[in-house]
């Protein structure tokens, strides 16, 4: 007879047996494993871009104003802004030049979803922005295993810094927000998901607009302290 048999049977006999109650127990502890076993992190395997304390666009407007600069001196002016296949041709000069800025932009054009970050550090502040771009809507009781898990790749205590419980979800005309309202050690603690919108405003009888991509924003922010990172072993 097969487990959950056994604990249907104890439910329904008159007496219930010390048997059947371990098999209930045991049908508990199969269902609280199996619940462990359904989550899987979206991000997980993503590609992560970290800039650091610049943005991703800061840091690609750069790579293009030198790869103009270049270009200009090699007698191959480029007409300014990049706009469609020259973009793409300074992405390749990008990644050759070995600029993450090329990379990130490569993936994106590619609508691969991916995960580019910013970071602030200060003497007693942390601020971590994580833009996870055409990624799916992330359920609320994923979200803290979610936080955890990138924390967890970008060097920091995922575990120490966000709480499983006490989060809140509320709706907004642009996406929906997911925020845990008393993260450890004061600060901000929350992730978006940004449903997609027109990128610009359209006339009657025009072509819709295209939509923006859909992508989950997640910002870890703690005053007052920094953020805990991992502890590295010893050699």
């Amino acid at each position: 007879m097969r487990l959950v048999d056994l604990g249907l049977q104890a439910i329904t006999a008159p007496n219930t047996s010390s048997a059947g109650v371990a098999a209930l127990a045991a049908v508990a502890g199969l269902a609280v494993l199996g619940a462990a076993k359904r989550f899987r992190d979206p991000f997980k395997n993503l590609p992560v871009f970290d800039f650091g304390d610049r943005s991703a666009y800061d840091t690609a407007t750069a790579s293009q104003e030198q790869y103009v600069r270049e270009m200009g001196e090699r007698g191959l002016p480029v007409k300014t802004p990049l706009l469609g296949n020259a973009c793409r041709v300074w992405a390749d000069w990008a990644v050759e030049q070995g600029h993450l800025a090329g990379e990130w932009w490569t993936t994106s054009d590619a609508n691969v979803p991916h995960v580019h970050v910013r970071r602030e550090t200060r003497p007693s502040a942390d601020l971590v922005e994580c833009s996870c771009s055409n990624t799916k809507p992330v359920p609320p009781e994923d979200a803290p295993k979610v936080i955890r898990g990138l924390l967890d790749r970008l060097g920091y205590d995922g575990e120490a810094i966000v709480p499983l419980e006490g989060w809140r979800v509320s709706e907004w005309s642009g996406g929906r927000r997911q925020k845990c309202p008393t993260p450890p050690g004061g600060g901000s603690l929350f992730i978006d998901y940004n449903l997609p919108q027109p990128l610009w405003k359209t006339e009657p009888g025009e072509d819709p607009a295209p939509l923006s991509e859909p992508y989950n924003y997640v910002l870890v922010a703690s005053y007052g302290k920094l953020l805990p990172r991992k502890k590295t072993k010893k050699p």
